[in-house]
């Protein structure tokens, strides 16, 4: 599968993962999102740059966009299963959708994703679980201990990608 290159300008000190163990999936909020508005976006938060790793496309292009070695800015810290600074960010890898999967108030929002970009995730995905076998799980953003949204939304079909971590057990 081919991954494109975004060539982003981060700025800031990388903080760098020292062990991957989850993959976490979003939607974008936004039914045309690109590697740049994303990126864009995520700076105006104060941000290095693009929180997560990955961006795919409805047309199923996927795009690099954090370097995978790097900490992501994308399911945040909380206070977790009693653990005071729980970092969910720490260990894991996003792979953010381009669209809006939840309805929300003068919002356009997507029922469904199509077909080509279900595959392309698919690829990616267990392309990154060839690569990193320690990846015990795959979550929507509000799986996640401590998250309080809706990510990645009611339409967003969180079983197309099911069974795709080599490690089953939760750690």
């Amino acid at each position: 599968m081919k991954v494109e290159r975004t060539d982003l300008v981060f700025c800031g000190q990388a903080k760098l993962r020292k062990a991957t163990r989850g993959i976490v999936l979003h939607h974008s909020g936004m039914v045309c999102a690109t590697p740049a508005r994303i990126h864009a976006m995520h700076r105006d938060r104060g941000w290095r740059g693009a929180g997560y790793h990955y961006l795919v496309a409805k047309d199923g292009t996927v795009y690099a966009l954090r370097p995978e070695e790097e900490v992501g800015a994308h399911c945040g810290t909380h206070t977790a299963l009693g653990r005071p600074g729980y970092e969910n960010n720490r260990e894991t890898l996003a792979v953010c959708f381009e669209g809006c999967f939840e309805p929300l108030p003068g919002l356009d929002c997507d029922e469904g994703m199509e077909e080509r970009q279900i595959k392309a995730a698919r690829a990616l995905i267990a392309g990154l679980c060839r690569k990193y076998p320690d990846i015990a799980y795959l979550r929507g953003h509000g799986q996640m201990p401590g998250a309080q949204t809706s990510c990645p939304g009611r339409y967003f079909p969180l079983a197309a990608f099911a069974g795709l971590t080599p490690r089953r057990a939760e750690k």
